[in-house]
């Protein structure tokens, strides 16, 4: 029996056995999602489908993106403890730019990765704005399209229909928060009004951090340096919507949001000898703004029609990475952007015709990139491009419907893509590329269909099954970077030939839910072709290192296994647990992917008692074993408790505190490490002991 088999018979099992588990299973409350772009109850939703709402988010101390995913198995937030921070997600092993991220139903700007780290990364969204973050693992590429080929990460942002209506037309809130890991503090200040027919809010936040307070200890310059750089982070986003029709069935909501991120940092590792040159002092100066401008028109109706929406939206990213390096040979000074631009149209419509629920729309997008550097030496200034200027134009259709044969509830969906990229090449460019690069129009299309079923196997049991596939065009980048760094001794050279990636999948699950108990166990596999990554065609005199190029892999496989179990023991305990295990690997070399995580689980209990409550939560990682370099460091496995609560100060005024990693443990997540060498290992350790607090206010 061949492998593939084997895995399929294993998830089969593994689903089937659930019943024999259904007495430990996390609590489905009645939380509403949108991942499904219809509004639905978490509980009727399959297992691939989860949220995580504004209690969590206030529990965990959500201060950004990693601590904003903190606790949902099978994803993880990769980052740069050195100098940029997150750069994006992975679920399920499937990272950065294949996984679409979207707030308020828009998507957000692409990453831009060099190496392992992220030149632009994707932590773009203020956590204390955020009312609600829906998450799908796994192709979605039949509602969501192009990019949503390994999940979908949907933030939700406040309304004013959540602080205010007509029995309460004014509100005020403020919250001050402190994250000890980092020193950091923020304060967040909410004003919302409400009139006959509408209603405004206005969030301000302010947020200051320093570096990671690991538990390193050489303090030293260079390369072997283990203690964080010294850096200071400050952030400011502002959040303003009004909603016209505030009551009725029609509603008009306009949204402005304002991100600004500064962060400097003193890079202390990366003074010392190079190549030819000795750097005696490096500082960086790094910003990152993004915009977005909204205007969204809703309709509820109790007819055929049951609803509408369409969303127009204009978002901007600007980032500049500054940086200045004293060497022996002068002083030099680099200014590297990355900009990217997004206008959108999203319109769907939803209707109730007899038995079936019908979901047709349409999403078009156009995306204009561009990457500049511009390094000056002495007298001399240059200009540098990695890949041209470049238009993408995205262009969708869906249709779903959702409609029952007996007990079995069958939701068949359909989506059609068509993506054209068209570069830009000027003179810049083919100067970095040492000579002319050829450059075209590259223009693809799918059809991504879905299948998804529910039907009832017992009493409180409901079983879950998908047959999903994914779609994802080359991005801007791939096809036309070029890179020459003669004093590493490496270059990157262009591929025109790049083919768009697809993927195939099948998710069986079942939910569980009786009186106090109630769980969920999910099992996947997913096949990805023509998968894009880069590969070493070789090394010359002049690339003593390697030439590196992005090619399509013949096959990439991933399949894995979920669980969430809860158990409300009294009116006052809950006790709740998860587990994520996940494989993969090139099906043709068998090299491991790199970026699946190892086995991790959790379990909680969360006590209340009228006004004050606690919270204590394990978290056990695995060690590493499979990585796809022998020379690579693989992160030992690890064991973590917090432990926190919150008291009720009055009716209006809530003080929350945790201590985390009470242990104080040293500790690696693989998500940061996964391209790591050398012995300098303790400069990507997580936090010791470190406390995190907040005090919020409302009115």
């Amino acid at each position: 029996m061949s492998k593939d088999r084997i895995t399929l018979a294993g998830i089969c099992l593994t689903t089937v056995a659930l019943p024999v588990f259904a007495d430990s299973p996390t609590v489905l409350d009645t939380t509403t999602v949108t991942a499904n772009r219809i509004s639905e109850q978490l509980a009727d939703t399959a297992p691939n489908i989860s949220a995580v709402g504004r209690k969590q988010l206030d529990r965990q101390h959500a201060s950004d993106l990693d601590s904003l995913l903190a606790q949902e198995p099978g994803v993880s937030v990769s980052g740069d403890q050195g100098r940029r921070g997150n750069a994006g997600v992975t679920i399920r092993g499937i990272e950065t730019n294949r996984i679409l991220m979207q707030v308020d139903g828009t998507r957000l700007p692409d990453a831009y990765m060099s190496g392992s780290s992220a030149i632009s990364g994707r932590d773009l969204v203020e956590p204390d704005t955020l009312r609600q973050i829906d998450i799908i693992k796994g192709p979605a590429s039949a509602l969501f399209g192009s990019d949503a080929i390994g999940g979908v990460i949907s933030q939700h942002t406040f309304e004013p229909a959540d602080f205010v209506d007509r029995d309460k037309p004014l509100h005020f809130g403020l919250k001050q928060s402190y994250y000890g890991a980092r020193h950091g503090s923020a304060t967040t200040a909410t004003v919302a009004a409400a009139g006959d027919n509408t209603a405004a809010m206005l969030m301000l936040t302010q947020r200051r951090a320093h570096q990671l307070d690991t538990p390193a200890s050489r303090d030293i310059e260079g390369g072997q340096r283990t203690v964080a750089d010294p850096q200071l982070t400050d952030t400011r986003n502002v959040l303003a919507k009004v909603a016209l029709g505030q009551d009725g069935p029609h509603q008009l909501l306009l949204g402005v949001e304002s991100f600004d991120r500064q962060r400097q940092t003193e890079l202390l590792s990366a003074r010392g000898a190079a190549t030819g040159y000795s750097v005696r002092d490096r500082d960086s100066d790094d910003d990152t703004r993004r915009q977005r401008y909204s205007a969204e028109y809703r309709y509820q109706g109790d007819g055929s029609l049951a609803a509408a929406n369409l969303k127009l939206y204009q978002q901007t990213l600007r980032n500049e990475d500054k940086a200045v390096e004293v060497r022996n040979t002068g002083t030099r000074y680099e200014n590297h952007r990355f900009d990217q631009d997004i206008s959108g149209l999203d319109g769907q419509l939803e209707w109730r015709l007899g038995e079936h629920r019908v979901l047709t729309g349409i999403e078009a997008t156009r995306t204009d990139t561009a990457r500049l550097t511009r390094t000056t030496a002495g007298s001399t200034t240059s200009s540098s491009k990695t890949f041209p200027d470049n238009r993408s134009e995205r262009l969708g259709l869906f249709v779903q419907d959702q409609f029952r044969l007996g007990s079995l509830t069958v939701t068949p969906a359909l989506r059609y893509d068509r993506y054209t990229m068209t570069p830009q090449s000027d003179a810049i460019y083919q100067a970095s590329s040492g000579g002319a690069v050829p450059v075209s129009r590259f223009q693809d299309s799918a059809w991504s269909p879905r299948l998804g079923l529910s039907l009832p196997l017992a009493d409180g049991i409901t079983g879950f099954a998908n047959l999903s596939t994914g779609f994802r065009a080359p991005p801007f980048d791939s096809s036309f970077m070029t890179f020459n760094n003669a004093q590493a001794g490496y270059r990157i050279i262009p591929n025109a030939k790049l083919k768009s990636e697809t993927s195939r999948g099948i998710e069986l699950g079942s939910k569980y839910q009786r009186g106090s108990v109630s769980g969920q166990l999910t099992a996947f596999y997913n096949r990805y072709s023509h998968f894009i990554d880069t590969v070493t065609l070789g090394s010359d005199r002049a690339s003593p290192r390697g030439i590196f190029q992005y090619q399509n892999l013949d096959s990439v496989q991933t399949h894995g296994v979920e669980a969430r179990a809860g158990w409300q023991a009294n009116n006052s305990l809950l006790l709740d647990g998860s587990l994520a295990w996940a494989h993969g690997s090139n099906r043709k070399t068998g090299t491991p992917l790199n970026s699946i995580d190892p086995l991790k689980a959790t379990l909680g209990a969360h006590y209340q008692q009228g006004q004050w409550g606690s919270d204590v939560l394990i978290t056990l990682v695995a060690a590493k074993t499979r990585a796809a370099s022998a020379s690579q460091f693989k992160a030992p496995g690890y064991g973590t408790l917090d432990m926190g609560g919150w008291l009720k100060l009055g009716k209006q005024t809530t003080l929350r505190a945790t201590v985390h990693n009470v242990g104080d443990k040293k500790y690696w997540q693989w998500a940061d490490v996964k391209n790591i060498t050398g012995s300098a290992v303790d400069f990507y350790a997580q936090a010791g002991r470190s406390v995190s607090a907040s005090l919020e206010t409302r009115f």
